[in-house]
């Protein structure tokens, strides 16, 4: 079987709210493939426990891969690692960082992967590389 969606979370020192989005993707309607969690140098607050954490509790029930940097490499490294780690056709980021992150208090909302889901369509028959799909209220 394809394996077609990845969860992706990147984090920097905000485990409060980190706690919350990782236990969110366990309310997710949408079947997705993996889960990569990603901290980028956490120093201030317990992160790289919050994800051990969840890694120990569930990675029997689900596919999860890990990324602990113990030095800040940036956001822009953090996320192409998460594409490298990927194995899935689709991937979905979630982020948590402090410090001029608007992303730093998300967590993914029951049923939100299935609305932004994978496309109906094959992006390769239109010749896309990136599929970016957004809700307007």
């Amino acid at each position: 079987m394809e394996n077609l969606l990845s969860i992706i979370i990147a984090n920097k020192d905000h485990a409060p709210t980190l706690a919350r989005q990782l236990y969110s993707i366990k309310t997710q309607t949408e079947k997705f493939d993996e889960i990569i969690v990603i901290d980028d140098g956490s120093e201030h607050d317990n992160s790289k426990e919050v994800i051990q954490k969840f890694y120990d509790e569930n990675k029997d029930e689900l596919n999860i891969k890990i990324e602990l940097n113990y030095e800040n490499k940036g956001v822009v490294q953090t996320i192409n690692t998460g594409f490298d780690m990927s194995e899935c056709e689709y991937l979905y980021f979630g982020f948590v960082f402090t410090r001029g992150s608007v992303d730093r208090d998300n967590y993914i909302g029951i049923g939100e992967i299935e609305l932004y889901g994978v496309p109906e369509y094959d992006p390769e028959a239109h010749g896309t590389d990136v599929v970016v799909k957004s809700i307007a209220n």
